[in-house]
């Protein structure tokens, strides 16, 4: 066993298509996780199998200016072209096409990329399982509850810059 309960083992991990957070289907015959930043698109491609093969990031197109699309104010441009929510819904857009990316289910094996990767455990538990002389014992037998339910549920985490705890059904639970 791992530091933090990680098992060395062949654990499939199921991330859902329809959570709010991220995208998941396939494209050119590859399991792909799709999600973004403020400034860049990342997808995190999959082999058939589930083993991760490599992260893509794109660079997020800037705004452009179409004629005819300023709005003024007293004499002022006050906005120009399209706002960054609908340019990257564009962008999503157009290269979901390009890559024949079809939106569904996708059942991966555990990794971890320079942007994301899963975990069994939330990062609170792991701490908690590192040190567990540093917490009274009351919190040691709760997070000892937490820890044997989170398991026994089979839950996990995707971390993505922040820590997104899923079920089992690849769902996000909680953020």
């Amino acid at each position: 066993m791992l530091p933090g309960g990680d098992q060395m083992d062949e654990r499939l991990y199921r991330l859902r298509p329809d959570q709010a957070v991220f995208e998941t289907g396939t494209a050119q015959g590859k399991q792909l996780l799709l999600a973004n930043t403020l400034s860049d698109i990342h997808l995190h491609w999959f082999g058939p199998d589930g083993e991760f093969l490599e992260l893509q990031r794109i660079p997020i197109e800037p705004a452009t200016i179409p004629p005819g699309h300023r709005q003024w104010q007293v004499g002022k441009v006050i906005s120009e072209g399209l706002n960054w929510k609908e340019r990257l819904k564009r962008q999503l857009t157009a290269l979901k096409e390009q890559l024949g990316f079809v939106p569904g289910e996708i059942v991966i094996c555990k990794f971890e990329s320079e942007e994301a990767g899963i975990h069994d455990l939330p990062g609170e538990y792991v701490q908690f399982l590192e040190n567990p002389e540093e917490y009274s014992a009351q919190d040691r037998q709760a997070f000892e509850g937490y820890i044997q339910k989170w398991r026994q549920a089979k839950d996990f985490v995707l971390a993505f810059y922040e820590e997104y705890w899923m079920n089992e059904s690849g769902e996000v639970t909680h953020s």
